[in-house]
């Protein structure tokens, strides 16, 4: 059937069938998708094409002819290969010269799960070469590489080989020794050359001297490198060759001294000569500054056993003269020459034995003070001072015998003594000071404000003492005399609002002073009085419930205040101490409207409270609500309790499938629809087995009164029916008659009304609205169905009502006149 048969080919094929057929004239139709063919398949009419890399096809074939069954299908299997091919670049990286070793990474082919085979010597890869899986590693260095891979799948034609040359080049290198002279310290000017012997020959050596590592761009070696004296040189060189990896950096340090020398003036600080204190004298930096200075303090030449200065040199000996020779040494350098400096320290004059009689201190008598100190060295001066300032050799010379009153009530007496002696420093200065006291003496205003009786809280400050200005403040507020124990002042003292009387006690205290006599001062805080409090909130109340029997309004005011009184008005006027006390419960009147209370708290000395105001209605609210369940409709009825300023009524209602009440009237209720005694609303628009609640209110003079107590209907009616009290008004009609039709019920109810005259002629045909509701108008313009007014005489309407379970039917007669 198939030519060539099923296999697996390299190459493309093109499938032929054999076209015989039983019976002839059948027609081919095959597939290449795995799918049966069918009478819409391709028809066969020459060879089946596949083409290269095709992979694994189907071709199933049947024979079709018209009022023949189709033959069974016959399939041959066929896989189409072809040449494996590299995707591109086939190498990464690519091939080149390289200074380090490379891991080579071999392109995806197609079909992608061929296997890529490769050598590394230039021979051609075979199926049992290594394979490339997890790259190929050249890591030889001074290496030429000829890489050669090719693919191998079964049933495929192997790829092309592909061929890379990588050269693997290595790390520059400068023989050793690398300098001459070898890096070291010397004392004379050094030319430092570098080794000319190289790997490989035509490396080019490049170096720095500042530090840094050298880099292809630094400068190249071409001539020895000179090193100065008094210098310190670090050279750093490195081969550089192309397609090498650069040397290691060779490092050569040199160091050519000199003498250490004091290059600094002044070399000593401070400058030698005499001091009447302790010195410390700082030696410059010498130069090189790792230098070490080595000193001695006898006049010695110094030498490196001796002491190495390491910060400065104390000079702390009074009465002492110093030769100072200092001599810096670093190793490799020639010392430097020795520097002197000769210091002489006196000291500071000191005082000895009692300084003062009598001794400083606090005292309730007159003294006289006496300098009985003694002072060091003899000869030296003491000079005093009065006011305050430390003594200075200007001022006043203290005389043996001289002696200094202080007097009573001096709070502080201060008298300061120096001792001065040329060439020394003067002594410290001492201070004697003497307080004779007397009795503390406060401001004659103590209090700001003055005590009294205020309405706002207060901030009570106290004026500074007198004498002394330091004494301590302390306070009571209690009615005890403030002790030394009592609360210090230190800020306003607080007096909150409502405070009936606070007794504020102050007393001046100080150290060695004699307590002051004790101020009084009496403060009264009122403040402003709540407004009153009423106990209902505005609004409509009714004769029910805790109103049943009146409506009283009490008053109340701020509890914490004792002794206020409530004034209110019921005129709209503001309420004063004219106005009506308030002692019990305001009754609000029967019947009232906007009946509103204004009420004010008012005591003495107090900020009387604002207006508080409250608005009231009090109606009678409709009596005895009920309802009756007729044939179509629910009838709720109510007593009035009044008729006095009575506009009318609104009934509310909520089914129970709702959640809230709503009014069912448009207008209002008229007191004149009646029934006996009692008025009533006829509720049509209900639903049949429905549960409703409903309540009334009065309306008073354009007020509508709280809510009457609720009663509850359930309608159920299980026929539908046009009820006998349906009718048309007005009957005998002149120029329109409404039909008013009342139905038992109304449950998607459709309604036609069917006009006849007396001879039994149809002559109109009406239909009402589906409405939710049990009391149906619809309107007759005694109009026939052209629109032609009827003539004079009786007709009937039949009134028909349908819904999916029952018809009813009434005949109302009309007279037109």
């Amino acid at each position: 059937m198939f030519s060539p048969a099923a296999g697996t080919y390299t190459s493309a094929q093109t499938v032929i069938l054999n076209t015989g057929t039983t019976p002839e004239g059948a027609t081919l139709r095959f597939t290449t998708n795995g799918m049966d063919p069918t009478p819409l398949s391709p028809i066969y009419t020459n060879g089946i094409i596949l083409p290269l890399g095709s992979g694994i096809t189907q071709v199933k074939v049947r024979g079709f002819l018209d009022g023949w069954i189709p033959s069974s299908v016959v399939s041959a299997t066929y896989n189409i290969t072809g040449q494996v091919v590299f995707n591109n670049p086939v190498f990464a990286p690519a091939a080149g010269t390289y200074a380090n070793a490379v891991h080579i990474t071999v392109n995806t082919t197609i079909p992608a799960d061929a296997i890529i085979r490769y050598t590394t010597d230039g021979s051609e890869p075979t199926e049992s070469s290594p394979a490339t899986e997890g790259g190929i590693t050249l890591s030889a260095m001074n290496t030429a590489y000829t890489v050669k891979v090719k693919a191998f799948k079964p049933d495929w034609i192997s790829s092309a080989t592909q061929t890379a040359v990588y050269v693997l080049t290595g790390q520059a290198e400068i023989a050793s020794p690398t300098f001459d002279p070898a890096p070291g310290i010397y004392q004379q000017a050094q030319s430092v050359s570098i080794s000319n012997s190289l790997i490989p020959t035509n490396a080019t050596i490049r170096y720095t001297l500042d530090g840094s590592n050298p880099t292809a761009s630094s400068p190249v070696y071409s001539a020895p490198i000179p090193i100065p004296l008094d210098s310190d040189i670090t050279i750093r060189a490195r081969a550089f060759a192309e397609n090498w990896t650069p040397s290691e950096v060779y490092v050569g340090h040199y160091t050519v001294t000199g003498q250490v020398v004091f290059d600094i003036d002044p070399v000593f600080s401070p400058s030698p000569g005499i001091y009447a204190t302790a010195q410390v004298v700082n030696v410059s930096q010498p130069y090189p500054a790792d230098a070490t200075i080595h000193y001695t303090l006898d006049g010695s030449e110094p030498t490196q056993e001796d002491p190495i200065l390491t910060r400065s040199i104390n000079l702390s000996d009074l009465d002492t003269a110093y030769t100072i020779k200092v001599k810096a040494f670093k190793s490799d350098w020639i010392a430097s020459d020795t520097q002197i400096a000769n210091y002489q320290i006196t000291g500071q004059v000191s005082f000895g034995g009692t300084i003062f009689t009598p001794e400083a201190g606090a005292y309730q008598t007159a003294q006289d003070v006496e300098i009985s100190a003694t002072v060091y060295p003899l000869g030296s001066q003491i000079r005093y001072s009065l006011n305050g300032e430390d003594p200075t050799e200007e001022s006043d010379l203290y005389e043996p015998g001289m002696l200094f009153n202080v007097p009573v009530n001096t709070p502080e007496f201060s008298l300061k003594i120096r001792a001065f002696n040329a060439d020394w420093s003067p002594s410290e200065v001492l201070t004697g000071i003497y307080s004779v006291t007397g009795t503390v003496q406060l401001a004659e205003s103590l209090f700001s404000p003055a005590p009294g009786t205020f309405t706002l809280a207060q901030t009570v400050s106290l004026s500074a003492p007198i004498l002394p200005t330091d004494a301590v403040l302390r306070y009571t507020t209690d009615g005890s005399d403030p002790t030394e124990k009592s609360p210090a002042y230190t800020a306003p003292i607080m007096i909150p609002l409502h405070t009936d009387l606070l007794i504020l006690k102050v007393r001046g205290f100080s150290e060695n002073w004699i307590s002051s006599e004790v101020i009084t001062g009496s403060y009264i805080v009122t403040g402003t009085l709540s407004d009153p409090l009423f106990s209902l909130e505005s609004g409509t109340y009714g004769n029910s419930g805790d109103y049943e029997n009146g409506l009283s309004i009490e008053l109340s005011g701020d509890p914490d205040v004792i002794g206020l009184n409530i004034y209110y008005s019921t005129d709209g006027s503001d309420p004063t101490e004219d106005s009506i006390l308030y002692t019990e419960p305001i009754t609000v009147p029967e019947m009232a409207q906007n009946f509103t209370i204004r009420a004010k708290a008012i005591k003495k000395d107090w900020i009387s409270s604002g207006i508080s105001e409250e608005t009231y209605s009090y109606l009678m609210l409709p009596l005895n609500v009920r309802t009756v369940t007729y044939e179509g409709y629910v009838r709720v009825l109510w007593g009035s309790p009044t008729t006095r300023s009575l506009d009318g009524f609104n009934v509310y209602r909520k089914a129970s499938n709702e959640s809230d009440f709503r009014k069912l009237n448009d207008e209002l209720v008229p007191v004149s629809q009646t029934i006996g005694s009692d008025h009533y609303y006829d509720d049509y628009e209900i639903a049949n087995n429905m549960s409703y609640q409903y309540y009334v209110k009065a309306v008073y003079n354009g007020m509508e009164s709280v809510e009457s107590t609720i009663t509850g209907a359930e309608y159920q009616s299980s026929e539908l029916d046009v009820t006998e009290n349906s009718r048309a008004y007005p009957n005998p009609a002149e120029n329109s008659t409404t039909l008013q039709i009342r139905l038992s019920r109304n449950d998607n109810v459709q309604i036609t009304v069917s006009i006849f005259d007396f001879a039994g002629k149809k002559v109109r045909t009406l239909t009402g609205a589906n409405l939710n509701t049990n009391l149906v108008e619809i309107i007759w313009d005694l109009k026939n169905d052209s629109g032609t007014k009827v003539g004079r005489g009786t007709y009937f309407a039949r009134i028909q009502a349908s819904d999916s379970a029952k018809r009813s039917e009434k005949v109302i007669k009309i007279s037109v006149k």
